[in-house]
């Protein structure tokens, strides 16, 4: 899987729908994702060095435009910001 720090709202909730989380518990827990993806945004911004394997980025885990979404996140995230490298 893609790492939290980097998974779009829509692919964690993906995730978590088929682990059969209820609704409220999803929405809690995309709400502590953001909160905890300020490290890689603030002002001093943390250095985030990560790996992830093809089989993360072909695994269908989510409907197909989520997973567009999820790429083109990464692609983004990755080329603005130089304190994290993929």
């Amino acid at each position: 899987m893609v790492p939290g720090l980097l998974q779009t709202s829509d692919y964690f909730r993906a995730i978590a729908e088929a682990d059969g989380l209820s609704n409220p518990e999803i929405e809690r827990r995309v709400m502590l994702r953001l909160v905890r993806r300020e490290v890689l945004t603030k002002r001093n911004p943390v250095q985030y060095d990560v790996l992830i394997g093809e089989a993360a980025l072909l695994q269908p885990v989510a409907p197909h435009d989520v997973m567009v979404d999820q790429l083109r996140y990464l692609i983004k995230i990755v080329s603005e910001s130089p304190n994290i490298t993929l």
